[in-house]
């Protein structure tokens, strides 16, 4: 699977085997480290993906995916 639309508040999943709405998963990103968060499932596209929205993320890890968005030239929303 393959992350894109990457924000401090959540990212999409490439995944061709989705997750109905509102399950909550245990991610793991790997982004220069790993960094931890647990996700809820907000869109379903069949066969395509999942839009997640970030629940729960230990304040250094979202300083970590904070700077890896900074320095990637991402604009951290």
């Amino acid at each position: 699977s393959a992350t894109a639309d990457l924000s401090i508040g959540g990212c999409y999943l490439r995944i061709m085997f989705t997750f109905p709405i509102g399950t909550v998963l245990d991610v793991n990103l790997q982004i220069g480290r790993q960094v931890r968060t647990k996700a809820v499932v907000v869109t379903q596209d069949i066969k395509i993906g999942n839009g997640l929205k970030f629940i729960e993320m230990s304040p250094e890890d979202k300083e970590a995916l904070r700077n890896y968005l900074d320095s990637d030239g991402h604009a951290a929303t």
